[in-house]
């Protein structure tokens, strides 16, 4: 077969990657579009490939440590009908990323807006399924139907560590990081990244999700979240690890009266029979949400702490659900609802220190946990309230 691309041996050294690459493919898709995967192909694990141009085409890497390089404009799109890549046929990732280290900088993935039951229900950019890797200064959009229809399973960046079906052997721990990208025009999630361990086996995942930039529908009659952190375990291994820091998430709202939209969900298993996956290890620093109905909900998980975010512009700052929390030193400004907390009198406790409240309309509301508030928290900017104090300005239902 002819190849649309040239092979050169060359020393080369990209510093914003700290890469030393030995082996060096050039691909330009150019009119054809094709190209990419034949390059994947011919490379072995450690060789860097450069892309020219938008490959129409879908492709996957398997078994292969690579770093994949767009020139400026480079970038994959859908190509015509429809893919898949067996054994899993229910997913169609324009770039699949599997048993492997693949690390993506500088391109431009586009969705078209393409998916639908008939050919890719399932669409998504890049897809780490079993794979380690990372993401970095990459563009994402159109990863959704013509018509949004809240669907999971397309998305443009997607990363499970699974033990179900034919990866049940899979016990290794996968480590992702996705930095500096931008992200919009997208069905449900931006980033979705969970474990599933539905075999007793251990799958546990390290996911660094820091300093993207992810813009939402705005308002829109299906639910959307920023980033999603997702959790299904029958065993006590599995576990979600890392840091969601730095992220500026803005439009991440919903019409609908069923759901409220997050800019940062973390959940289990979704109908709740499941939670013993673990997210006592995940760090949320850093993190700017505006204009979405909750900046950061957190449900069922183990104790965490939330310090340096800033929500406003929103409906409810925080929604916390399940364990005990640190909330510190987050602004909450502009909003209807402070912080929100559900649980268990004698298991649950919101301690609530050094955070700054502008303009919120009700601080804190609880169906069953605990609020500690301490004293040195400030409140629309004026002096710091004592916690005898708090309940004036508090609301509790449930």
């Amino acid at each position: 077969m002819f190849k649309r691309y040239l092979i050169g041996l060359s020393l080369l050294i990209l510093s914003s990657m700290n890469l030393w690459a030995t082996t060096v493919h050039y691909v330009n898709c150019g009119i054809s579009g094709t190209g990419l995967q034949d390059a994947i192909d011919d490379a072995v694990s450690g060789n860097l490939i450069r892309i020219s141009g938008i490959c129409r085409e879908a492709v996957r890497i398997n078994n292969k440590d690579l770093t994949l390089y767009g020139n400026t404009g480079a970038g994959l799109e859908t190509p015509a009908g429809t893919w898949s890549f067996a054994p899993y046929t229910n997913r169609h990732p324009l770039l699949l990323v599997t048993n492997a280290r693949v690390t993506i900088h500088n391109l431009h993935f586009n969705g078209r807006q393409t998916a639908d039951d008939s050919n890719h229900s399932a669409l998504m950019g890049v897809y780490f399924l079993n794979a380690n890797g990372e993401v970095s200064n990459s563009h994402f959009t159109g990863f959704r139907r013509a018509s949004r229809t809240e669907d999971w399973d397309i998305v443009p960046i997607r990363i499970l560590n699974t033990s179900v079906g034919p990866d049940v052997l899979n016990i290794y721990t996968r480590t992702v990081t996705i930095t500096n990208n931008h992200i919009e025009d997208f069905e449900t999630n931006g980033i979705f990244a969970n474990t599933n361990d539905s075999y007793h086996n251990h799958a546990p995942l390290v996911v660094y999700i820091n300093n993207n930039h992810i813009v939402g529908a705005g308002e829109i009659e299906t639910n959307q979240n920023g980033i999603q952190i997702h959790g299904f375990s029958a065993g006590l291994h599995s576990s979600v690890s890392g840091t969601i820091k730095d992220n500026d998430i803005h439009y991440i709202t919903s019409s609908s009266t069923e759901h409220d939209s997050s800019a940062i969900l973390t959940a289990p298993y979704e109908n709740g029979t499941y939670s013993f996956v673990r997210y006592s290890l995940l760090t949320y620093t850093g993190n700017d949400t505006t204009n979405s109905d909750i900046g950061l909900a957190i449900h069922n998980t183990a104790a965490l702490t939330l310090s340096g975010n800033t929500m406003r512009d929103g409906m409810r700052g925080m929604e916390l659900v399940g364990k005990s929390f640190l909330v510190s030193t987050n602004t909450f400004k502009n909003l209807d609802e402070g912080i929100y907390a559900s649980g268990s009198v004698t298991t649950s406790t919101v301690t609530v220190s050094g955070n700054s409240f502008i303009n919120v309309t009700n601080l804190f509301l609880n169906a069953g946990t605990t609020f500690n508030v301490l004293s040195n928290n400030v409140f629309n900017t004026f002096l710091p309230m004592s916690p005898l104090e708090v309940p004036l300005f508090s609301k509790v239902v449930g």
